[in-house]
């Protein structure tokens, strides 16, 4: 069977002949399971001084479906095997944006298609799973191109809706509440959208109800 990597290679190399190879060269810098622009999506990064580590995240075509990977570049130059946020739950997980606080606390928005919300899902400081994505759109809202940042002592997430911006203000992981700052249409914040549980049948990404960044409960 070939290699995810190999494939794009002979697929560049069958359109442009050998004048392809250099066009489709892998960075060795990104991680192994990354295969190239235009095949898998396009990767963005950030880094962690607090534990020396690079967080990579990217949308990878698995079949039908683009899932979110996130890999993690540890200080000797080793790549981990990515985690797969959407795996097989009929959604395209992309666009995604990294952000991390004081606390090494990392942050990773981004869209599904073709539900058109935004979710946000944490690596806790030290830790080693992601929490469940949670939506911080309002289903309807056609939310794509997420941006997120962290503002003094909040998680601010950015996107696109509509052809407006539209900017919601969370607690920072561990934090509660979503006090929904807007700029842009005039609408309910996700905690208060009483109509509508955000539920687009993604599976495990799906708002608890919860509001906050911290680790959802058992039941």
């Amino acid at each position: 069977m070939l290699d995810r990597r190999t494939l794009p290679l002979l697929l560049v190399l069958g359109a442009a002949g050998a004048a392809g190879v250099a066009a489709g060269t892998i960075d060795k810098a990104l991680p192994y399971q990354y295969a190239m622009p235009g095949f898998d999506g396009k990767p963005v990064s950030i880094e962690s001084a607090l534990e020396q580590k690079t967080v990579t995240a990217w949308s990878y075509r698995a079949g039908r479906e683009l899932d979110m990977a996130v890999a993690i570049l540890d200080a000797s130059g080793t790549w981990s095997q990515p985690v797969f946020l959407g795996r097989s739950d009929g959604l395209d997980q992309v666009q995604p944006s990294l952000t991390i606080d004081s606390a090494g606390n990392i942050y990773l928005a981004m869209a599904t298609l073709p539900s058109y919300q935004v979710y946000v899902s944490v690596l806790a400081a030290g830790g080693t799973s992601w929490t469940v994505p949670v939506a911080v759109s309002v289903f309807g809202e056609r939310a794509t191109t997420p941006t997120v940042r962290v503002v003094s002592d909040r998680l601010v997430v950015a996107y696109r809706s509509r052809g407006s911006v539209v900017v919601r203000d969370l607690a920072l992981y561990g934090g509660v509440g979503v006090d929904g700052v807007q700029d842009g249409p005039d609408i309910l914040p996700p905690s208060a959208n009483s109509g509508d549980s955000g539920d687009d049948g993604a599976g495990d990404n799906s708002d608890d109800g919860s509001g906050g960044m911290g680790p959802k409960k058992k039941k």
